[in-house]
C-alpha cells in the first residue's frame, strides 16, 4: 500500500511471482520485502512512463517479469507505443 500511495501505482504479484520472491529470499537469506522493494525501485521509472503514456496504473507482475525485468519492461513499453 505504501508503494501505491507514494507512486500512484498498484502492483499485484502473481502467485508464481510471490513463490519466486520467497525462494530467492531463502536462497540469499534476505527478507522477501527487501527483494520486492529492490525490484520495484528498478522498475519505477518504466512503470511511471507507462502510466503517463497509457493512463495505466495497475500492473500484474509474474515470476517471468521478476526473472527478466528489463526485457519485460521493454516489452510493455513497446506494446504501449504500438497501441497508440
Amino acid at each position: 500500500k505504501a508503494f501505491a500511495q507514494e507512486h500512484g501505482l498498484s502492483i499485484h504479484f502473481e502467485k508464481n511471482a510471490r513463490a519466486f520472491l520467497l525462494k530467492k529470499a531463502q536462497r540469499i537469506k534476505s527478507d522477501p520485502g527487501d527483494i520486492c522493494r529492490a525490484f520495484l525501485e528498478d522498475f519505477i521509472y518504466g512503470l511511471k512512463l507507462l502510466q503517463k503514456d497509457t493512463g495505466r496504473n495497475f500492473f500484474n507482475i509474474s515470476a517471468e517479469a521478476l526473472q527478466h525485468p528489463k526485457e519485460t519492461l521493454d516489452t510493455w513499453i513497446r506494446e504501449s507505443f504500438l497501441e497508440k
